[in-house]
């Protein structure tokens, strides 16, 4: 089972037990601070958002988030069936210890789709035209063009340049690296 799931397993246990021992009155205020039961009303005071949820006799769903920071959330409709969705408590550094991926690039291809990812590490080993990059992807050239094309009023992105008529593909010139992942072996 992964840290997260672990994580959310023990989570739920304890607020199951809070409940089951102290009612929904004790559980609301263990999971944020700035929730308020006063039935049938749910009040969160936090500074971005004042609201009061009555539930009209309703269940309220509550779902554990781990990657919710600091503040519970929950739909603005208020016809909506009631949801709330609470930040789940852990140590900060749990992905300084996650194990690193055996497979990159499958897991990038997971992520992205097959075609993309070869796309973008062919594109990342180097400037190549369309035909050359249908070739390097090993797929038509139909198929590379597509891929290739840049998404519209992406910030940062570098359209195609033109070798005679021919657009040449290659990688964004990122100011911030880091921020994607390496597509190329080490």
């Amino acid at each position: 089972m992964s840290a997260i799931a672990t994580t959310i397993d023990r989570d739920v246990k304890q607020h199951s037990d809070t409940v089951t021992t102290g009612g929904f009155e004790t559980l609301a205020e263990t999971l944020h601070p700035a929730l308020q039961w006063r039935p049938p009303v749910l009040h969160v005071d936090m500074r971005h958002i004042d609201r009061d949820l009555d539930l009209r006799g309703r269940g309220i769903r509550l779902v554990p988030s781990f990657f919710c920071w600091r503040h519970p959330i929950m739909p603005a409709d208020p016809e909506v069936p009631p949801v709330l969705v609470y930040p789940v408590h852990h140590d900060p550094a749990w992905s300084a210890r996650a194990e690193p991926c055996a497979d990159q690039e499958r897991a990038v291809a997971d992520l992205l789709g097959r075609t993309r990812a070869a796309v973008l590490r062919s594109i990342s080993a180097g400037a190549c035209s369309t035909s050359e990059l249908a070739a390097r992807a090993g797929i038509s050239l139909a198929s590379a063009s597509e891929h290739a094309r840049p998404a519209p009023h992406r910030p940062g992105h570098d359209p195609p340049r033109r070798q005679r008529r021919a657009p040449h593909h290659q990688p964004d010139r990122d100011p911030h690296p880091h921020r994607i992942p390496r597509l190329t072996r080490q």
